[in-house]
């Protein structure tokens, strides 16, 4: 569960995991976890010295698409604000 794309000079690599329902006796997947990881195409460093800027969401996603979408869009806006917010 990757989506990968090109923003402005940078690379943004995100990845939805799946979260397993907490019942012993269930395989259902109750949502997804997304961390979107943004490096600079040209290797420099994103923030000070650091390679990558990594956003790490805690939120369950019900779907994968919905836990995609929202990990672009925290990307894209850290892009724009210049990595301050």
């Amino acid at each position: 569960m990757l989506r990968k794309m090109e923003v402005d000079g940078y690379e943004i690599l995100i990845t939805a995991s799946e979260v397993l329902s907490p019942l012993p006796s269930s395989t259902a997947i109750e949502g997804y976890r997304v961390t979107a990881v943004i490096s600079r195409k040209d290797g420099g460093g994103v923030v000070g010295h650091f390679l990558c800027d990594v956003i790490a969401q805690a939120h369950v996603h019900l779907t994968l698409d919905a836990a995609l979408d929202y990990g672009e869009r925290e990307a894209r806006a850290r892009i724009a604000s210049g990595f301050t917010g």
